[in-house]
């Protein structure tokens, strides 16, 4: 039989915090998800861009409106 969980109890568990919209019984805090044995990715795992590209004009909604004519 496949195991529950409620999503507030496990972002505490793995020290995630949630806005304060969403923070609350009524909406994701309250949910209750299947318990697949997931464990959250860091941020560093989730990055697109190195520490390096994080403001280059070329990846920025600045430098994108720049270079419309």
């Amino acid at each position: 039989m496949l195991r529950y969980l409620n999503t507030g109890e496990w972002c505490d568990r793995n020290g995630i915090a949630l806005e304060k919209l969403y923070g609350v019984e009524l909406h994701p805090r309250g949910a209750t998800l299947p318990d697949l044995g997931l464990s959250p990715l860091l941020p560093t795992d989730l990055a697109c861009l190195s520490q390096d590209a994080i403001g280059d004009p070329q990846y920025t909604i600045e430098g994108w409106l720049d270079r419309i004519d």
